[in-house]
């Protein structure tokens, strides 16, 4: 018999709901309609962007309803996701994300694959604003099982509980991390840019004698020495963490020991992480392509690191270049 916690309820999209899932729905469902109209206002496509890190955190806080104080786990869970939006939130404001006239450089490359401006608008519409938005809206409904759990048949805090907390503490310092390190290269990148140019303005980005590490135009040590998209992989795992939360609250035991099983540790809210877990395949893809085209060595890159599981590499991307150099005089 299914865990009263799993299974999937009625559905109403309706603000007067007292059922949080209805509520949450109803946001997403509003939050989809403003991104679309600002869009269509401002042709400017990163709306959803920039509310990447704040609606996570409002329906958490909204599906574990009143059982937030009063439970730990769902005081736990919305603790986490509430420090994983401030942190992103800081991290996309100090990138100018929120100026209004700031835009993700993807979308601008999109438009140009997609000349047809019915199908652009269509693209907008059911990719931009309206599957982003749901992916936001289902990544966070782990919470809701979390939340039904508590009220319906409470499970006390486990080992899985703990072991998951950490997980998550060690993918958010990591994600921390691999942004930090980002931002400070790409920060002295472009300052050293500005500085040459001021000497020649007449000079592009290739010949303006930059230290190699820079000239390179990507970064390739600290965390990225072992992942291409360190911080993906961690965002994506932080998201399979909370996850977890909602199989610790709904998993029985015998004896005393966890009854790990796949119709256990398998329910309706893993189509979150799962779908998320897609975008980033397909982010990733595409974001490598531009970079492939906009820097000669990136193909090397690809070749001596791991795309997003963090692995042992191999040659750095530097000496594999000047290896390559040496062999062709």
């Amino acid at each position: 018999m299914s865990h009263p916690a799993t299974v999937l309820p009625s559905f109403t999209i309706s603000p007067a709901s007292p059922d949080p899932l209805h509520q949450t729905s109803f946001l997403a469902l509003l939050f989809t309609v403003v991104c679309h109209v600002l869009a269509l206002l401002t042709s400017n496509y990163s709306w959803v962007d920039r509310l990447w890190s704040i609606a996570p955190v409002v329906y958490v806080w909204v599906l574990a309803g009143q059982q937030a104080g009063g439970d730990v786990r769902s005081l736990v869970v919305c603790g986490c996701v509430t420090f994983w939006g401030a942190r992103l939130t800081l991290n996309f404001a100090r990138k100018g994300g929120y100026n209004p006239k700031d835009e993700d450089y993807r979308w601008a490359v999109l438009r140009k694959a997609i000349p047809s401006k019915i199908l652009w608008h269509l693209f907008s519409l059911l990719f931009i604003s309206v599957y982003q938005n749901f992916i936001l809206l289902l990544i966070s409904l782990p919470t809701y099982i979390v939340h039904r759990a508590s009220v319906l048949s409470p499970t006390p805090w486990s080992n899985l509980d703990t072991t998951l907390l950490v997980l998550f503490a060690a993918f958010l310092v990591g994600e921390t991390i691999a942004d930090n390190q980002q931002f400070a290269y790409q920060t002295k990148k472009h300052q050293l840019i500005r500085k040459a140019q001021m000497g020649d303005k007449d000079a592009s980005t290739d010949n303006l004698g930059l230290p190699q590490v820079y000239a390179r135009g990507y970064l390739t040590t600290g965390l990225f020495r072992y992942s291409r998209h360190p911080n993906f992989f961690c965002e994506i795992m932080i998201w399979w963490c909370i996850y977890g939360f909602s199989v610790a609250a709904t998993i029985p035991k015998s004896n005393g020991l966890i009854d790990l099983t796949w119709s256990n540790i398998v329910n309706w809210t893993i189509i979150g992480p799962i779908m998320l877990t897609l975008l980033f395949q397909g982010s990733t893809s595409f974001t490598e392509g531009i970079s492939a085209k906009k820097y000669p060595t990136y193909q090397i890159y690809q070749k001596t690191t791991s795309r997003l599981v963090p692995m042992w590499p191999g040659k750095d991307v530097d000496q594999q270049v000047k290896e390559e150099q040496d062999k062709r005089k």
